[in-house]
């Protein structure tokens, strides 16, 4: 079975002002697991990576 929420997020646009500049990304989203799933692993692999420098 596909994990259709995966694909709940296809498109995005973040826009950040700083400074008094617009800032826009926008981009997709491919996966098969969901996109705060993804955004986890991510995080705690580079949790891991900061910790494991530390040593």
């Amino acid at each position: 079975m596909k994990n259709i929420s995966a694909f709940w997020l296809p498109e995005f646009t973040l826009q950040k002002e700083i400074g008094g500049t617009l800032y826009t990304v926008t981009g997709s989203y491919d996966g098969t697991e969901t996109l705060d799933k993804k955004m986890e692993r991510i995080i705690g692999e580079k949790l891991t990576e900061k910790m494991e420098e530390q040593e």
